[in-house]
């Protein structure tokens, strides 16, 4: 399909229908594409963008496997010699490939004429420095709190570089034309420092086809672990890092195998990476001085078209998170699944989750093993409330948390970002095109 150029107007292309599509570059330093939340978010992001009537052009790391997304033209940085995977959150290597990445958007922007621009993450620095040289507004995607997980990573030793950190976040909130957030604490968080009417809060909702089993699948692995009527099975999704809480949850199993007699019962662990790796190892020693081998099952990393199988295969989900502000892009699957959910009460999960929808435990290994007891309550009572609770937990997803509410929040926001500075950014320069992974408008 061929695209003409506006040459009246920076950063629209006409299409062959002679309506205005605005060019957008939307700056994501991560992976891509990778099955994990901030990589699932952006693929989300460029397809609303597409059905809303822009034209975004992806700026990614040279890592991920390669995807095609129709309407999006896809960049990669340089890649840095002997890097092949980057970690989840604030490490050097993202530093190193975060130069790259600025370097190759700034070719973007002296070569390419865009309406706006989107800075996910750290990425929003990059946004606001280059939408500065070249006059366009710009769009800061707060996928989480950077200051937070530096100093999780206790990369800000400091005082003074926390400081500046705090300091160098909230300007870039400040001078952001929209601020795009996940989460009601990312909304709270961004209001500190801007009005509410630029923050605009997007949730995230059920990765498509993530809670649809595998019949075939889901029939092997109960042949395999043996697993009959009377057999309860909890399922865990997710890394095994300490804020994840999987220490509390094997904690609560050896309590609950212990005290509540619920008959037999396995866990399974879905994820965590392989033996040899550090959490992995620490995992595994804590599962054998609990004395709960028996009871636990470790998967190893799964592919992301197997998670609906086990989740069909639990009799509850659960998330013992113990720290964080977003809410994990797991629980709206766990939602949409028809399974009891079973979580820590804190902020990352009562911000979308409340005992409506769920059996919420404090941060104890008490009380997460008496509401993993109450979830698998068969009584007639018991049965009847989780009923209710799993019903209430889907019709949510059915009403709130779906990809129609995501897409209309993000098209509310560029029509208010274009609305407000489109006259500013009229130009007549001319534009030469750079060739992407993506010619054209096709995917990649």
């Amino acid at each position: 399909m061929t695209v003409q150029i506006d040459s009246k107007a920076q950063g629209h292309e006409r299409t062959p229908g002679g309506r205005v599509a605005p060019r957008l570059l939307v700056i994501a330093p991560q992976p891509f594409f990778m099955t994990r939340g901030t990589p699932l978010n952006v693929r989300a992001l460029v397809r609303a963008l597409v059905e809303e009537g822009y034209r975004p052009d992806l700026l990614v790391y040279p890592l991920g496997e390669k995807i095609s997304i129709p309407g999006v033209r896809i960049y990669r940085s340089l890649r840095l010699p002997g890097v092949k995977s980057v970690p989840i959150g604030p490490s050097a290597t993202k530093i190193l490939l975060d130069v790259f990445l600025f370097f190759t958007a700034l070719r973007l922007v002296v070569f390419h004429r865009y309406a706006a621009l989107h800075g996910v993450e750290e990425g929003g620095f990059m946004a606001a420095v280059l939408a500065w040289i070249s006059g366009v507004p710009f769009v800061y995607d707060m996928d989480s709190c950077m200051v937070r997980q530096l100093c999780d990573k206790r990369m800000l030793p400091f005082s003074w570089l926390r400081r500046f950190a705090r300091a160098s976040e909230a300007t870039l909130i400040r001078r952001a034309d929209a601020v795009l957030t996940v989460c009601r604490a990312l909304t709270e968080k961004a209001a500190e420092f801007t009005t509410i009417d630029r923050i605009f809060q997007a949730e995230d909702f059920p990765v498509e086809g993530s809670s649809a089993p595998r019949m075939q699948l889901l029939e092997s692995l109960r042949e395999q672990y043996a697993l009959s009527e009377e057999v309860k099975v909890i399922v865990y999704t997710g890394n095994f890092e300490t804020y994840q809480g999987v220490e509390l949850l094997l904690q609560s199993i050896a309590l609950l195998k212990k005290e509540h007699h619920i008959g037999p019962f396995k866990l399974f662990l879905v994820g965590g990476g392989k033996k040899g790796e550090r959490c992995f190892d620490n995992v595994s020693r804590l599962v054998r001085s609990l004395n709960v081998e028996e009871n636990v099952v470790f998967t190893g990393t799964r592919p992301a078209d197997e998670m609906g199988t086990y989740m069909a295969l639990a009799d509850v989900l659960v998330s013992p998170r113990m720290q964080g502000d977003n809410t994990p892009l797991k629980i709206y699957s766990y939602m949409a699944s028809g399974r009891p959910i079973v979580a820590t009460a804190i902020g990352t999960h009562t911000q979308v989750l409340s005992s409506e929808t769920a059996f919420l435990s404090d941060i104890t290994a008490d009380s997460f093993a008496a509401q993993l007891a109450r979830a698998l309550d068969t009584s007639p009572f018991g049965a009847m409330r989780v009923r209710k609770v799993t019903e209430n937990s889907a019709r949510l997803i059915e009403t709130r948390y779906n990809y129609n509410e995501f897409r209309s929040q993000v098209g509310r926001m560029y029509a208010q970002v274009l609305g407000r500075k489109q006259l500013a950014v009229l130009t007549s320069l001319p534009g030469r095109v750079l060739s992407g992974e993506n010619a054209g408008v096709s995917g990649e």
